[in-house]
């Protein structure tokens, strides 16, 4: 059960409310269920969703990477196939992240699973303003939001993307602690082979690596088709 705590407003209830309204919407594996909303006696609005007992894929990240390329791929395949789900339900995350994918053991499996839709939108209100500014974490923002254009899923393959790089290459191509310097890489730095870091690394792996990370997002594939990577 996940609910507000400290000084409550009814924009808190809102965002609670239009969380559950969309995330009710997603059924997959690989998605968190939310199964209730509601609001206690004192005002707390709560959402009910699966209890999700394994570790974040950051804190994997940051004791084990880079990861085995199978591993790597495999998660990434399970959250894009979340993501194509959540896009056939025309609807955006906007907050893929490590920290939000939960590395589930069911059955002696490892089950990834994407959570937490809380800044998640519809495809047809999908623009960032210069007035709310961009919603999400930095080091996984796509390109087409920081120029505050129109966007649909494929600004989550492009974290999708970003997620994969790390966790084969053990880090960022950029310094996360420097937001300009993430913003500017996002929009003109160069893509790197995941390859040049770790030369065991196969040609088809940078290439599906970089097509994810594609700074024009026509060249990028949907969620769908990145599920084979």
């Amino acid at each position: 059960i996940k609910v507000v705590r400290g000084h409550l407003v009814r924009s808190s209830v809102e965002v609670f409310r239009r969380e559950a309204q969309l995330a009710c919407r997603v059924r997959h594996p690989n998605a968190v269920r939310v199964l209730d909303f509601g609001v206690l006696a004192e005002g707390a609005p709560f959402l009910v969703m699966d209890l999700l007992e394994g570790p974040t894929l950051e804190h994997v990240l940051q004791r084990s990477a880079p990861l085995p390329a199978a591993r790597a791929i495999t998660i990434m395949q399970a959250v894009l196939a979340a993501l194509a789900a959540t896009h056939r339900q025309e609807l955006v995350h906007c907050d893929v992240k490590p920290s939000n994918i939960i590395l589930r053991q069911i059955d002696g499996r490892e089950v990834p699973t994407l959570c937490d839709f809380g800044i998640a939108t519809e495809v047809k209100n999908a623009k960032d303003s210069a007035t709310k500014g961009i919603a999400g974490s930095a080091p996984y923002v796509a390109p087409e939001r920081i120029e505050k254009q129109r966007y649909d899923g494929r600004v989550d393959v492009y974290a999708c993307g970003m997620i994969l790089y790390r966790a084969l290459t053990g880090g960022f191509p950029f310094d996360p602690a420097d937001l300009g310097g993430v913003m500017e890489w996002h929009l003109t730095g160069e893509r790197r082979r995941p390859s040049e870091w770790r030369p065991e690394l196969s040609a088809a792996v940078d290439s599906a690596t970089l097509r994810l990370l594609a700074r024009n997002p026509s060249l990028r594939p949907t969620a769908e088709e990145a599920e084979t990577i």
